[in-house]
């Protein structure tokens, strides 16, 4: 991965708790901790590789309040890295 990107409401929480990302891990690998505010981030992680032949990758983003109120402007964005996939982006929603 080259980049991830990652944009939440800011006021999802409980009660309209603001909400902090924490860090990001892909698999049982935290390549990302500190606190990031505002409802957007985006890091470059340095060598971390989603894992191919078929297999399944889990990202996981915590929070320091449970998210509880989504306002659809919610989306992650990985962009890879590996050669010959330069450029290519996966994006949900």
């Amino acid at each position: 991965m080259s980049k991830v990107q990652v944009t939440w409401n800011v006021t999802g929480g409980p009660n309209g708790k603001t909400m902090d990302l924490k860090n990001i891990s892909l698999g049982n690998v935290i390549f990302w901790a500190g606190t990031a505010t505002g409802g957007y981030f985006e890091v470059s992680p340095t060598s971390l590789t989603i894992p191919g032949n078929n297999q399944t990758s889990q990202i996981t983003f915590t929070f320091d309040n449970n998210y509880q109120t989504p306002n659809n402007a919610e989306s992650i964005v990985i962009s890879l890295s590996t050669p010959g996939c330069e450029g290519i982006t996966i994006q949900e929603p």
